[in-house]
């Protein structure tokens, strides 16, 4: 965790995603922010306040947008766990108010099973990443935007270090490259991935400054080409498509 202090009409920049955090007020011990960032990133409260009901549309609205990015399987699954919760939730509620407490322990018991039951990150082949990325700074970077998304991710240096992970362990389902990268770089590894029978049919996106015209790679070895400066969510939904 980075810890700041600022003061009033000071601002906190997250670069990359181009977010910008301005302190408006500090009064007590209250602090005004004010958020800037594209519009496809949703700036919510990590609380849901007390007056949103299980019932409240807010709720589902909620649960839906954390799990927005998810591979569709685990999209799902999830749905249908909190639909269970929800239900459970509102019995228990209902059981409260009408001041029928015999069995609430058990239903509060079971509310809470289901709750540690529910995978609240995907963790199978479907949502699991390769960040091939020789400078460390956009490495970490990106491989953070994909874990607060749900993906488990692993990383490499350049195209060499990526082979041996994928010779030594499990195929993932993405694999994120950059084009500039010493010793095998982004366009002899994305060759060496397509030829390979065990790994042709990996999803394959570039993440690069390149410029795509200058590289030479066939239309169909990529399944996507982002150019940096990043804008997460538009990878990330193609992410989730797949």
């Amino acid at each position: 965790m980075l810890v700041l202090s600022r003061k009033e009409d000071q601002k906190v920049l997250i670069p990359g995603l181009d977010i910008s955090i301005k302190v408006i007020r500090c009064k007590n011990s209250s602090v005004t922010l004010g958020f800037d960032a594209p519009p496809e990133i949703r700036i919510a409260r990590d609380e849901l306040s007390p007056e949103v009901s299980v019932k409240d549309p807010a709720f589902s609205e909620l649960i839906a947008d954390k799990i927005s990015s998810y591979p569709a399987a685990q999209r799902h699954d999830i749905r249908d766990q909190f639909n269970v919760v929800t239900m459970a939730l509102q019995m228990l509620i209902d059981d409260i108010e009408a001041g029928e407490l015999h069995d609430v322990d058990e239903v509060y018991e079971r509310v809470c099973q289901r709750l540690r039951d529910i995978t609240a990150t995907p963790n199978d082949r479907e949502a699991f990443a390769l960040v091939v990325e020789d400078q460390a700074n956009e490495r970490e970077l990106l491989a953070g935007i994909l874990r607060m998304n749900g993906y488990r991710v692993a990383t490499a240096a350049d195209g060499n270090e990526a082979l041996k992970y994928l010779e030594e362990n499990a195929t993932p389902a993405f694999i994120l490259v950059d084009m500039h990268m010493p010793g095998c770089d982004g366009v002899e590894l994305v060759q060496q991935i397509r030829s390979s029978v065990e790994w042709k049919d990996v999803n394959v996106y570039v993440v690069s400054g390149a410029d795509k015209d200058d590289c030479e790679l066939a239309p169909d070895s990529i399944n996507g080409w982002y150019t940096k400066p990043l804008a997460p969510q538009e990878l990330i939904r193609a992410l989730a498509s797949n």
